[in-house]
C-alpha cells in the first residue's frame, strides 16, 4: 500500500502560514473556506463559520469550558488534520533514531513501512 499524504488523508485542511491557523474548505460548496484559529479558546479553536459563530462562541465567549459540545466540523477537521501530522512526525523521529542506532551498531537502516505497526 501506497503511504498516503496528510492532503489524502484530510481534504480540504490547508494549514495557513500562521502555525495555529487553518483553511477548511465547506464540503457543500469547495468555492468556500472557513478560517480555523486554533489559538482561541484556550487551544480548542475557533471557527469563521455560522454554525459555530451562533451556536457555540456565545457559550463559550459566556464562559463555559471548551470541549467536544462546543466545536463545529471544522475544527474538528483541524484536529484529526494537526493529530495525524503529528502522529507522523513522530513515526519520521523514530525512524531516524533507529537508523542512527543501527548505523552506531554497524547495520543498515531500516525503510520505513508504513502497513507495519509503530511500536
Amino acid at each position: 500500500m501506497k503511504p498516503q499524504t496528510l492532503q489524502s488523508m484530510c481534504p480540504g485542511v490547508e494549514a495557513l502560514p500562521d502555525s495555529l491557523c487553518f483553511l477548511v474548505q465547506s464540503s457543500h460548496d469547495p468555492k468556500i473556506g472557513y478560517r480555523v484559529d486554533k489559538s482561541a479558546y484556550w487551544g480548542s479553536g475557533s471557527c469563521s463559520c455560522d454554525h459555530f459563530r451562533f451556536r457555540h462562541e456565545p457559550w463559550l465567549k459566556a464562559g463555559k469550558t471548551p470541549g467536544p459540545k462546543y466545536r463545529c466540523k471544522h475544527i474538528e477537521a483541524v484536529d484529526r488534520y494537526q493529530a495525524i501530522e503529528v502522529s507522523q512526525l513522530i513515526l519520521q523521529h523514530r525512524q531516524q533514531e533507529a537508523n542512527a542506532n543501527r548505523a552506531e551498531n554497524g547495520k543498515r537502516p531500516l525503510r520505513y513501512d508504513p502497513e507495519l505497526p509503530a511500536y
